[in-house]
C-alpha cells in the first residue's frame, strides 16, 4: 500500500508528463518568531530610501507560488518582504486563523523588521489581510495594491454554498483523512503558459505544504469577514486595485465594492482568479506596474 505522502509526487509525475520541469530561483528565506508562532519569510533588499513592500499571498498558496516572479523586479525599486501567512506554507499552525489575527501578524512583522510604514500588496485572502490592516492600523500603511478580493464574502448565495460545501469536508479530517488539496487545485486551473507548465512539479510541492485541515480552517472564517463597516471612518489610503473581470471565485462586482471602499485606482484585466498560477510573468508585471503607479502618487503627494 502507498503511503499518503507519496500521492503528491505521483500527481506531479502525471500532471507534468512530457514537460521539462524547472525550479525557479528564489531569494533566501528564514523563520522569524511572531508571538507564540513562527513565520517563514523571504526578503530582498531594495534602495535604502524606498518604502518596503509586503507581499501577502492568497489562500491555499504560499508566498513563492503567488509572487515568485515579483520578487526580483520589485526589489529593483523597493525592499521586498514576503511571508507565508499563518496556517500556510512553512509558517506555524498554532493559534488557528482569523483575518484579524493574520493582519495583526503583519503589524508584528513590521515591528520585528523595524519597518514604520509599508506598501501592502495582497492577492485574494492576502488582499483581505491588507485591507484589514489599512482599516485598523492606517498609520502603518503607506499605500496598498489589492487584487481578487472582496470586502464581504457572504452576500452572494453561490459563495455561501461554496463555503458550506467546503465545510462538509471537515468529516474527512475528523476521521484522520487530511490530504493536501494542492494537486486538485492545480488540476482545476485554466490554460497555463509554457513557463507555468514547466514549474508544475515545483508548484505542486509548494502547495502540498498546505493540508485540507489548513484550508478548512481558513475557509471557516470567510462568512465572518465583513470589512465594510471598518471603512466608515478610516482615513483615505492611496490604493491600486487590479480587478479580475473574468474571476469565477471572487465576483467582479464584489471586487469593485472593495475598490470603491478603498477609493482605489482600478486597472481591469480580462483574467480569472487563477491568474498568478496560469500566467505568473504577466501577473508579476501587473503587480510591479501597480506598485510603480502607487509609488508615483506617493512621491507626488
Amino acid at each position: 500500500m502507498l503511503n499518503r505522502d507519496c500521492y503528491p509526487h505521483l500527481f506531479a509525475r502525471c500532471l507534468t508528463f512530457g514537460s521539462i520541469q524547472v525550479t525557479p530561483p528564489l531569494p533566501n528565506g528564514r523563520m522569524i518568531q511572531l508571538g507564540d508562532g513562527e513565520t517563514f519569510l523571504r526578503e530582498l533588499p531594495g534602495p535604502p530610501d524606498s518604502i518596503p513592500v509586503v507581499l501577502l499571498h492568497g489562500a491555499s498558496m504560499t508566498a513563492d507560488v503567488n509572487y515568485v516572479d515579483v520578487y526580483q523586479p520589485l526589489s529593483q525599486s523597493h525592499r521586498v518582504v514576503a511571508p507565508d501567512v499563518r496556517m500556510h506554507g512553512r509558517s506555524s499552525r498554532e493559534g488557528g486563523f482569523t483575518l484579524n489575527d493574520a493582519a495583526d501578524d503583519v503589524v508584528a512583522l513590521l515591528d520585528a523588521l523595524g519597518i514604520d510604514r509599508a506598501i501592502l500588496c495582497g492577492f485574494s485572502m492576502g488582499g483581505g489581510i491588507a485591507a484589514d490592516v489599512v482599516s485598523r492600523y492606517p498609520e502603518r500603511v503607506a499605500g496598498c495594491v489589492i487584487s481578487g478580493t472582496a470586502a464581504c464574502y457572504s452576500t452572494r448565495r453561490r459563495d455561501r454554498r461554496l463555503v458550506a460545501g467546503l465545510n462538509a469536508l471537515r468529516r474527512l479530517v475528523a476521521v484522520g483523512v487530511d490530504p493536501s488539496p494542492g494537486p486538485l487545485l492545480l488540476m482545476m486551473t485554466g490554460r497555463r503558459t509554457e513557463l507555468a507548465l514547466q514549474r508544475q512539479a515545483w508548484m505542486l510541492r509548494e502547495c502540498s505544504q498546505n493540508k485540507l485541515s489548513d484550508v478548512l480552517a481558513v475557509n471557516a472564517q470567510l462568512p465572518m469577514v465583513d470589512l465594510r463597516p471598518y471603512f466608515d471612518n478610516a482615513p483615505e489610503c492611496p490604493s491600486e486595485y487590479i480587478l479580475l473581470t473574468r474571476d469565477r471565485l471572487c465576483h467582479p462586482q464584489l471586487q469593485r465594492e472593495l475598490a470603491d471602499l478603498l477609493g482605489a485606482h482600478v486597472t481591469p484585466l480580462d483574467v480569472d482568479h487563477d491568474f498568478p498560477v496560469t500566467d505568473p510573468v504577466r501577473f508579476a508585471e501587473s503587480v510591479v506596474a501597480a506598485v510603480a503607479r502607487l509609488d508615483d502618487r506617493l512621491r507626488a503627494a
